[in-house]
């Protein structure tokens, strides 16, 4: 299963895309890692308008918060023995916001900035 993705009782795939925030904050409520245990990660980033182009460039997108859950929906500590898979997590949650959720990014950038 790719992370983040669900299926929904029709088939028909569903893909958390987050919400923003405020300018620049980009919110996933629930971010699902695998079948049992999600996450609620925040991507910072830098989102500026090129007037020559009249589009927003989004750069220097990290994770700026992350807090994991399990299937319970209780938190889950993280400690020092889990920083790999913490930052691969991180790393996963950047690559699906650049990949997946620029065109509401944009969309959002524009109410917010122009």
């Amino acid at each position: 299963m790719i992370p983040n993705q669900r299926v929904d009782n029709d088939g028909k795939v569903l893909l958390n895309r987050g919400c923003g925030e405020h300018s620049g904050r980009w919110v996933f409520e629930e971010f699902w890692l695998d079948d049992s245990s999600c996450c609620r990660a925040t991507v910072e980033y830098h989102a500026r308008w090129d007037i020559d182009l009249q589009t927003f460039h989004i750069a220097d997108a990290e994770v700026s918060e992350i807090i994991f859950f399990g299937d319970d929906g209780e938190e889950l500590e993280v400690g020092l023995a889990q920083q790999e898979f913490v930052a691969e997590c991180k790393t996963n949650i950047v690559e699906h916001f650049m990949e997946f959720c620029l065109d509401d990014v944009h969309t959002f950038e524009m109410g917010e900035l122009a």
